[in-house]
């Protein structure tokens, strides 16, 4: 299942949903099955220390709006880290 196939499927699921075509509890579970498929890609969100509750919020809104499948938190690895900061220029 290609992304834009799951996003679309999600977006008919809403406005079933929206017309009140589907109960809330069937709605939930067949988005879940949807974005659960195994060719839907999953996402790994990693923070540093500078991030705040705030940033990974927003950032999980955002995947929400655009209608992301699955999303995984993980720490990030110090080799990572250490990518991105040479990248920026900037040191822990």
């Amino acid at each position: 299942m290609k992304k834009s196939s799951m996003q679309a499927k999600v977006k008919n699921l809403i406005a079933q949903h929206d017309n009140k075509q589907l109960a809330d509890t069937t709605f939930k579970r067949m988005v879940n099955d949807v974005k659960a498929h195994r060719d839907v890609p999953t996402f790994l969100i990693k923070t540093d220390d500078k991030a705040t509750y705030k940033n990974v919020i927003d950032l999980i809104d955002e995947m929400n709006y655009n209608v992301v499948g699955k999303r995984v938190m993980v720490d990030i690895m110090k080799s990572e880290l250490d990518l991105v900061n040479a990248k920026l220029g900037t040191t822990n």
